[in-house]
């Protein structure tokens, strides 16, 4: 009996595709040199308490001044270092284009937010400027890596039309 779906069966009845991996452990020569994680105490300036925060591994937030000061415990965050930045120029409602942030990605960590899901490690996506999709888990970040790979899929074909497009000579100048 073959495990394959057949490809007559309605989408619904169909496996949701999944992110392509090929597990392995990385080698001495491809692992990533991660620091240390840094454990800190700070002064809550809401109770007074004295709270102490172990960073997440390879966390990028200074923390100086929470150390130095002290603040409220619901502002404390850690994060990892984001994904490269990607730069294009966005025109929001007909206004001119400016160069924006898009698409950028790092790991975050709120010890002593509310919201339980942000307490534990999770990915924070910037769309763009400021407008986040976050405390997402592991599976949430990829169902946000398969939604874009749909768009970019669609793109992709949107150019190979515009390229026939331009190649038919439908430019009228």
């Amino acid at each position: 009996m073959s495990n394959t779906v057949p490809a007559h069966l309605p989408r619904i009845f169909q496996p949701e595709p999944k992110l392509a991996a090929v597990p392995s452990q990385p080698t001495a020569s491809t692992r990533e040199v991660v620091p240390a994680s840094r454990t800190w105490s700070f002064i809550d300036s809401r109770t007074g308490y004295r709270n102490e925060v172990t960073c997440l591994p390879g966390c990028v937030v200074p923390h100086d001044d929470a150390i130095a000061r002290g603040t409220a415990a619901e502002d404390v965050w850690c994060m990892t270092a984001e994904t490269t930045d990607l730069w294009l120029p966005v025109s929001i409602a007909g206004q001119k284009a400016d160069e924006t942030k898009l698409l950028a990605a790092s790991i975050r960590q709120d010890p002593f937010d509310n919201n339980l899901a942000k307490r534990v490690p999770h990915a924070s996506v910037e769309i763009f400027d400021d407008s986040f999709i976050e405390a997402l888990d592991p599976d949430g970040l990829a169902t946000v890596i398969l939604a874009l790979e749909g768009q970019l899929k669609q793109m992709r074909a949107m150019h190979a039309r515009l390229v026939e497009l331009r190649a038919q000579g439908r430019v009228e100048l």
